[in-house]
């Protein structure tokens, strides 16, 4: 499950370098998105192996939200 939260931090990563280096609109974590749903449409497969940390990750939702 570490190495499913490791790639799905890896394309937020990947999408806030992509936001900071082109002149895209975009904030970081919404491009890694759209860079993860790409690569999930191109290789199926891997939307089966990252099911469980993104499982995790939905069922501790409430915790990222922290009230100001």
């Amino acid at each position: 499950m570490a190495l499913q939260l490791l790639v799905i931090a890896l394309f937020d990563l990947a999408g806030e370098a992509a936001s900071r280096g082109l002149p895209v609109p975009l904030p970081g974590p919404v491009v890694g998105m759209l860079l993860l749903v790409g690569a999930l449409a191109l290789r199926p497969r891997w939307a089966e192996n990252l099911a469980r940390g993104g499982d995790l990750l939905l069922r501790h939702m409430a915790l990222f939200f922290v009230p100001a």
